[in-house]
């Protein structure tokens, strides 16, 4: 579900997927630190 959304927000902004990738990934490390750290330590 994740990936479509962001899917969505590329193709709605006319930017690459890897692109939107990316920042949300930043977004997400910067908002929750540790705990998803700790998450992708698991993966």
């Amino acid at each position: 579900f994740v990936r479509e959304v962001a899917l969505a927000l590329a193709r709605a902004r006319g930017e690459e997927f890897s692109a939107v990738a990316q920042q949300t990934t930043a977004n997400a490390r910067r908002a929750f630190g540790a705990e998803i750290a700790a998450i992708e330590g698991t993966l």
